[in-house]
């Protein structure tokens, strides 16, 4: 994929992502936030993975970041409306995300491994 269809891929899956984060989890769902939260960035730290094989520790800060500045947005929106919006601000949210990431993160460094030594037999068998 050529590196401006990347960002624009990667731009759509952000603001749906972001849409997403600031309006109210159906009624089904709610009982599962936390889940939700973990499966999430457990899955988000694989996509952006899939994107930028080297970079899974900035993947993992940038999650981190955007879950926590989500938590105050929502916050920051109720205040703002008057009305509630979403949720409230939630530590417990931002725990979970940070569950995720960290479950995730084994897996990514096996990932990060494998596309390593992929990478240079690709590159000794072009040597030759």
């Amino acid at each position: 994929m050529k590196p401006k269809h990347t960002w624009l891929v990667l731009a759509i899956c952000f603001i749906c992502v972001l849409i997403g984060f600031l309006i109210k989890i159906p009624k089904p769902l709610r009982g599962n936030d936390k889940l939700l939260h973990t499966a999430f960035y457990f899955c988000a730290a694989g996509f952006l993975q899939l994107f930028f094989p080297k970079k899974l520790l900035v993947i993992c800060l940038f999650l981190l970041l955007f879950g926590i500045g989500i938590e105050y947005l929502q916050e920051y929106s109720n205040t703002i409306t008057h009305t509630r919006i979403h949720g409230r601000f939630d530590r417990e949210d931002i725990y979970a995300n940070a569950k995720g990431l960290a479950l995730y993160l084994p897996i990514g460094i096996v990932f990060w491994i494998w596309a390593e030594r992929r990478k240079k037999r690709q590159s000794s068998a072009l040597r030759f």
